[in-house]
């Protein structure tokens, strides 16, 4: 292989990064906050680490002057948030939530300590107030998707479940949402567009949108109103849903392969 092809084969990913949609990004989730100390003044250069449950990646970063930090494109799931800094006591937030384009604001208070001790945070007790926008909608989770009834197996139908959504009753058969036309609907998978070409809006299978399996689906978003300018696209609603993670079904498949 010659070396121009080789520098292009590494030149392509980074490009192709550089230029992936903001609505892409905004599939995933954050944890942000401001660390203090028990007398009130930031505390700098204090560790804050995202472990996700599921897989067991983690994610760390360090607070800034202002006591301030933001960990970024964690995918949605179960979280560990550990913040330590020597001479404090650490603070551990336990099995914190974090759904589809959730900021999730975790402002702490480090307590003195000469011993090293850990304060523990059942993430149940954690508000899932969103500071970062003033999106107004609901996300259906995973235990709603399998648990409620879907006789045509479309984990779009949940939608209905959105205050100011009901069903239409015209031939197109979408949804309308707080008076809005069903064409003006908005629907991405995994941040990219999922709309017919044609007629956009609407959440029965057409020529141009991908049908969801909801044994694939890990949860879905739905915004009413107040859209970020990702997801401005049509006036209605934006439903975003993202995939289940497969990596470790495949795993197990593979490590069954090898056993045989």
């Amino acid at each position: 292989m010659s070396s121009d092809r080789r520098t292009a084969l590494l030149v392509l990913p980074v490009l192709l990064a550089l230029c992936m949609p903001e609505r892409v990004l905004a599939q995933r989730a954050s944890v942000t906050g401001t660390i203090q100390d028990s007398t009130g003044a930031v505390v700098p250069l204090a560790k804050v680490t995202a472990q996700n449950k599921a897989t067991g990646i983690s994610r760390s970063a360090f607070t800034a002057d202002s006591g301030s930090f933001r960990i970024s494109s964690l995918a949605p799931g179960i979280y560990d948030v550990r913040i330590e800094k020597n001479g404090f006591k650490t603070v551990e937030y336990s099995q914190v939530e974090l759904a589809v384009d959730q900021v999730q604001n975790l402002d702490t208070t480090l307590v003195p300590s000469s011993i090293q001790e850990t304060i523990t945070v059942k993430g149940e007790s954690i508000a899932a107030i969103d500071l970062n926008d003033a999106e107004t909608g609901n996300t259906i989770t995973s235990q709603q998707i399998e648990n409620l009834p879907l006789i045509l197996r479309d984990p779009y139908q949940l939608t209905l479940l959105s205050p100011g959504a009901i069903q239409s009753n015209s031939i197109l058969g979408g949804f309308s949402v707080n008076g809005s036309r069903e064409r003006n609907n908005n629907f991405l998978m995994d941040g990219t567009d999922n709309n017919d070409a044609e007629i956009p809006g609407l959440s029965l299978p057409q020529p141009s949108l991908t049908a969801l399996n909801p044994d694939s689906v890990q949860e879905f978003q739905v915004i009413t109103s107040n859209f970020l300018p990702e997801f401005g696209r049509n006036t209605g609603f934006c439903g975003g849903h993202r995939e289940q993670e497969r990596q470790q079904r495949l795993s197990r498949r593979r490590l069954l392969v090898w056993a045989l």
